[in-house]
C-alpha cells in the first residue's frame, strides 16, 4: 500500500525540523544532513537530480537540480523554476520556513518529473537563503539564477517558497502549485 500524500509531506517536515532540525552554514553536517534526505526521497521516487556545487568562504555548497523536459523536446532555454530552501535561520528547526517547502518541492519532483509540458520545469533546492548569506551573492538562489543569465536561459516565471500552507487538492498536487497543469500553464498559483 501506498504512502499518502499527507503522511509523506508531514514525514519529510518532521525529518527535517525534527530529526535533523536546525540547519545552516554553522551546523554543515545538518546542512548536508539535509542535502542527503533531498537526494534519498528523489532516488527512491526514481527522479534524476543534478547537483549544482558552488562556494561561498572556502566551503562547497550545492543547489539541486531536477530538470523536467518541455513536451516538445525544443530547447531546455525556457522554462519555469520553482525553488524551495533547504536550511533554516540560525536558532530555529525550520518547520514552516522551509521544510514545508522542500516536502512540497519534493512531492512536485514525484508526480511531475515524468510528465511533459509547453515550457521545461527546473525545480531546484538551495542552501543559504537565511542570514548571513540574506541578500547576498552567497544565496543559493542568486549563484542558480547568475548560472541561467550566463547560459541565456529564458527563465518565463520563477516561484521559490519561503514556506508553504500544505493543503491537498482533488488531483493530488499541493494546491500552491495547481496552475503547474497538463495544458502547459506558464505560471504557478501563489
Amino acid at each position: 500500500m501506498s504512502e499518502s500524500l499527507a503522511a509523506r509531506l508531514e514525514a519529510t517536515v518532521r525529518r527535517l525540523s525534527g530529526e535533523i532540525g536546525e540547519r545552516h552554514f554553522r551546523r554543515a553536517h545538518a546542512l548536508d544532513a539535509a542535502l542527503g534526505l533531498i537526494h534519498e526521497e528523489l532516488d527512491r521516487s526514481g527522479v534524476a537530480a543534478t547537483d549544482h556545487h558552488f562556494e561561498v568562504s572556502g566551503r562547497r555548497f550545492s543547489n539541486v537540480e531536477v530538470l523536467v523536459p518541455s513536451r516538445s523536446g525544443a530547447s531546455e532555454n525556457a522554462c519555469i523554476v520553482v525553488g524551495a530552501h533547504y536550511d533554516t535561520v540560525p536558532g530555529t528547526p525550520g518547520a514552516d520556513d522551509n521544510a514545508t517547502g522542500v516536502a512540497a518541492l519534493l512531492e512536485l519532483a514525484r508526480q511531475l518529473a515524468h510528465e511533459r509540458f509547453e515550457r521545461s520545469l527546473r525545480l531546484v533546492f538551495f542552501p543559504n537563503e537565511e542570514p548571513p548569506f540574506f541578500p547576498d551573492a552567497g544565496m543559493g538562489s542568486a549563484v542558480y539564477a547568475a548560472e541561467l543569465r550566463r547560459a541565456a536561459v529564458d527563465v518565463h516565471t520563477m516561484k521559490c517558497s519561503a514556506t508553504t500552507a500544505i493543503d491537498q487538492t482533488a488531483s493530488g498536487i499541493p494546491q500552491g502549485f495547481r496552475s503547474c497543469t497538463r495544458t502547459g500553464a506558464t505560471s504557478s498559483a501563489s
